[in-house]
């Protein structure tokens, strides 16, 4: 069962746009619809909407993955520890990848599905849950393609590329009654729940701002290095390109994607954004009303086009601001994130140790390590109950929103707000910006 399904999509020749990829994958989508699953495989049927299996105590929820490098392993490798999870179907863009995650399913499941194609997997296989842990501009896409098909979904942050996709992802949730968790593993780890309790609870008073540092010393030019056996042969770019623009090969682009805008928003939607979504978690506010943001590549002109250093601020109709900045040109300071009330101080430092610092005492709290088992095992919990996750797709959609008023404002150089009654990210020149 380790071959592999389906042919490429596009060609290098014709420069397919987004808008016709997103129509073949909805080709593939409405095949879909005409066929039913069962543990067997498709058989034909009258099309229709897609049913969700009900799962019983004893039934195993059928899971797949799309994306099964760095951060899909991790992932990958902690649903495999749940005795109630079959992971039944792995797709990846590069060959290698593929199999190696493969392999490790087969431990578990010897007849799981190897694709290329998300499309194909979904409509082949018979999935209860799937995780997305594709390059950013995938996410909406495959997310939506999988509440079609009643599949749960647990997607990698942010959870979209831009604010529309975001709206209309949380509408497709709504609609179809899907379970969506997304990859903010902090709101399950122990020190952010702990701070939750803490603010919530008074312990520092009236909140007047946040102040979010993180510094990171290589540039990321280390980070997911193209491996020496990739090559074209084994990459199926087409697929990766998802309809963007149509460059040539390129395992950079490939495998460092957070560097390019086109598959991502930068530093702002990859490190901004667990700190942005512990801060919406632990106060419990709302999108905010005003967004500024500058950023620029001031040390690594490497062919990248996203910034290597970027600051932020967010004012919030609940009377707090959120500052965050960034740099990978120096490590030196780490993490620190500060949340400044009346009455006292809550710090974590390295999203390791919370410090709660008043005028008469200080007490200090250390965590077990980031949770993400924790993370999926609500998820998977959350599609056997039909209960809301801890990283639901409104946090998702705040999140994703919030995340691209900073890049808007970042790329165009102007203050932007959020129109609450349009649901829409609107310029704003005025100096009160």
């Amino acid at each position: 069962m380790g071959f592999h399904r389906g042919g490429r999509m596009g060609s290098h020749s014709q420069e397919p746009t987004r808008r016709d990829f997103l129509a073949q994958a909805a080709t593939v989508g409405a095949l879909a619809g005409c066929t039913t699953t069962s543990a067997t495989g498709p058989s034909s049927a009258a099309a229709g909407p897609a049913v969700r299996r009900k799962l019983g105590a004893n039934d195993k929820v059928r899971c797949g993955i799309i994306g099964a490098g760095g951060r899909g392993s991790t992932l990958l490798q902690e649903t495999l520890r749940r005795d109630d999870v079959l992971v039944v179907a792995v797709c990846d863009a590069y060959d290698v990848w593929r199999d190696r995650a493969v392999n490790w399913c087969k431990e578990h499941y010897p007849a799981v599905g190897s694709y290329h194609l998300y499309p194909e997997m979904l409509a082949t296989e018979n999935l209860d849950a799937l995780i997305i842990a594709t390059p950013d501009h995938i996410h909406a896409d495959a997310a939506m393609a999988a509440l079609d098909h009643a599949i749960d979904v647990y997607v990698e942050k942010p959870m979209t590329l831009s604010a529309e996709e975001a709206t209309a992802l949380r509408k497709r949730a709504k609609d179809t009654g899907g379970v969506v968790q997304v990859g903010t593993q902090l709101r399950s780890t122990d020190i952010y729940k702990r701070a939750q309790d803490l603010y919530q609870s008074g312990t520092i008073g009236t909140l007047a701002e946040v102040q979010v540092n993180r510094h990171v010393g290589d540039g990321l030019a280390n980070y997911n290095a193209p491996p020496a056996e990739a090559n074209a042969s084994n990459v199926h770019w087409d697929e990766f390109l998802h309809g963007t623009k149509n460059y040539r090969f390129d395992p950079r682009r490939f495998f460092q994607w957070r560097l390019f805008e086109e598959y991502s928003n930068g530093v702002s939607g990859d490190l901004m954004m667990h700190h942005l979504d512990a801060f919406h978690f632990i106060t419990g506010c709302g999108i905010p009303e005003r967004a500024m943001s500058i950023g620029g590549i001031y040390h690594y002109d490497d062919g990248r086009t996203v910034p290597d250093t970027v600051s932020s601020i967010f004012s919030y109709s609940e009377g707090f601001h959120f500052n965050y900045t960034t740099t990978l040109v120096n490590g030196h300071y780490g993490i620190v994130e500060r949340y400044l009330g009346s009455d006292g101080v809550l710090e974590i430092t390295g999203m390791g140790v919370l410090k709660v610092i008043k005028r008469d005492f200080e007490n200090v709290f250390e965590s077990e390590g980031l949770d993400t088992r924790g993370h999926i095992e609500n998820f998977i919990d959350c599609v056997r109950s039909r209960q809301t996750p801890i990283a639901s797709i409104d946090a998702g959609f705040q999140g994703a929103v919030t995340c691209h008023m900073a890049v808007q404002s970042e790329r165009t150089g102007e203050a932007v707000h959020w129109d609450r009654k349009q649901e829409s990210i609107k310029q704003r020149r005025s100096r009160r910006a």
